[in-house]
């Protein structure tokens, strides 16, 4: 049974919490049994909404694991796909502070 929209909220919560304290949690696969890849999608969707409310911008989308090889290592069968945000990019022609 897949879980429910709130269960999906709160773990994009956990994870926006984790990001924010630099916090490592334990794999929500591990906490959470019987996640498909609709609801890894669903998740994403609460977390990247919570980052866009932070003051984040969409600057464009990602592909992964496009190759057979790569989704037979990883042991999926499909790619993946997500948003990139202004937060995950980084403008070489800036200068660059203190390491994080």
């Amino acid at each position: 049974m897949s879980p429910s929209g709130t269960v999906h909220s709160d773990i994009a919560g956990s994870l926006f919490e984790a990001r924010a304290s630099r916090a490592p949690i334990e794999p929500i696969t591990d906490t959470l049994e019987g996640l498909d890849v609709a609801d890894a999608y669903r998740i994403q969707q609460h977390f990247v909404a919570r980052l866009l409310a932070d003051g984040g911008e969409t600057v464009g989308y990602k592909l992964g694991l496009t190759s057979k090889p790569m989704q037979e290592m990883m042991g999926v069968d499909q790619p993946d796909y997500g948003p990139v945000l202004s937060s995950m990019v980084f403008d070489s022609t800036r200068e660059r502070g203190p390491p994080l």
